[in-house]
């Protein structure tokens, strides 16, 4: 048999893959920032930050160095590259206001929306300075192991965080049947349990109807820059997340409510990004949440602002007249990727592999099709970037 390559094409961040989620309740579990909030005895006012700092700050765009920690007990844990790279992609999507979804914002909030202009990026060097791919995959025998402070120390089973004033640290690791996953507050824990920990259930696309746009994790990294849940719990509506432009809210939403919602004085932003509801359903961040969180991080996580190792980054834009045919999957010689909507013309193409190194630059003409002669490459996981004049990015 010969070796062949595999091939991922992410460009609509639709791959194949098998429902992880058989068996699973439909039943969204909760994250844990309730429950950590109340354990630590935190008070939202213990995190009250000068906003107008925000405004003295240069940067338009910051990128965060990103290291996924795969602690599995079981296969079906063991989640793939492809799963990750298309997870990177939803995060640097849903955070840059660049989701499709996003025109479903009812309109007295259209004016609200914002992208927060953070860019993700797989790490391409560890702390030591060693070539790594961003991922770090650990079998493990305990179960419900991201429930437990096992998870955080190698020497216990789990992972070691990277820096975390350098990367941002994700743990994937079963939380058992209660819990989603969790994002720790600047200043709410020890550094080596800085980070996120999330379910594999509700990692990624991974075709659940509910949780399969890989939103539980933006929930999450939201938490990790500091924001928190659009509702209070609080029946005289006096209590707030601290974000101007975010309507006080009483109580969560779940499902897919139609709008509007009313549980205060004014409508529910039951579709912001921290509220509770299905993935379909929950599309955007707001101006004053892109300025709480760039507070948060150039006042307590201003380490990654330093870092420049994420080299690995994953481009989001959608077109909606965006198809392809690709052909064969996976290959072992000629690939040929066929653009029903794509003019003739002259193709850049780059190809890198996980690491981010170059392996080829050319340019090729096209008449609706490209060839690409992979041949030459060993077996493996290989991005593509594909463009034109239009910039339409196509990644393998």
């Amino acid at each position: 048999m010969q070796n062949q390559i595999v091939v991922y094409l992410t460009i609509l961040l639709n791959l194949s893959i098998g429902n992880q989620l058989s068996g699973q309740t439909e039943q969204r579990a909760p994250c844990g920032q309730d429950f950590f909030m109340q354990s630590m005895a935190i008070s939202k006012h213990q995190f009250q930050l000068d906003l107008n700092y925000f405004s003295a700050l240069q940067r338009s765009q910051i990128i965060i160095p990103v290291v996924f920690h795969i602690v599995w007990n079981t296969n079906e844990e063991n989640i793939s590259d492809e799963l990750i790279i298309n997870q990177l992609a939803t995060l640097n999507r849903d955070f840059n206001a660049q989701n499709q979804d996003v025109d479903q914002v009812p309109d007295e909030f259209q004016s609200l929306i914002s992208g927060t202009g953070i860019t993700f990026c797989l790490a391409s060097e560890t702390p030591s300075g060693q070539p790594t791919n961003g991922i770090v995959r650990t079998h493990t025998n305990i179960e419900h192991i991201g429930v437990k402070d096992n998870l955080f120390f190698s020497s216990m089973g789990g992972s070691d965080a990277w820096n975390p004033d350098q990367y941002l640290n994700i743990w994937v690791a079963n939380t058992g049947p209660f819990l989603s996953g969790f994002g720790t507050y600047p200043g709410q824990t020890t550094p080596k349990k800085t980070g996120v920990v999330i379910h594999p259930t509700f990692f990624g696309m991974n075709g659940h109807p509910r949780y399969g746009l890989g939103r539980t994790l933006v929930h999450e990294v939201g938490h990790y820059f500091g924001l928190y849940h659009v509702w209070s719990n609080d029946p005289l509506c006096e209590e707030d997340d601290g974000v101007e432009d975010t309507p006080k809210q009483m109580h969560q939403h779940t499902g897919c409510p139609t709008h509007p919602q009313t549980s205060c004085t004014e409508s529910d932003m039951f579709m912001n990004f921290m509220d509770y509801v299905d993935d379909p359903c929950m599309v955007m961040f707001t101006a004053g949440q892109k300025e709480k969180i760039w507070t948060n991080i150039y006042q307590f996580r201003s380490g990654l602002l330093s870092n420049t190792t994420g080299s690995y980054c994953i481009n989001t834009k959608q077109k909606d007249d965006l198809s392809y045919v690709i052909s064969p999957n996976p290959v072992t010689n000629d690939l040929t990727i066929s653009f029903p909507f794509q003019e003739d013309g002259i193709f850049d193409i780059q190809i890198y592999d996980i690491l981010g190194r170059l392996h080829k630059d050319q340019k090729t003409l096209g008449n609706g099709q490209i060839v690409i002669s992979l041949q030459h490459l060993e077996p493996g996981l290989y991005v593509i970037i594909i463009g034109k004049k239009s910039k339409t990015f196509v990644k393998l």
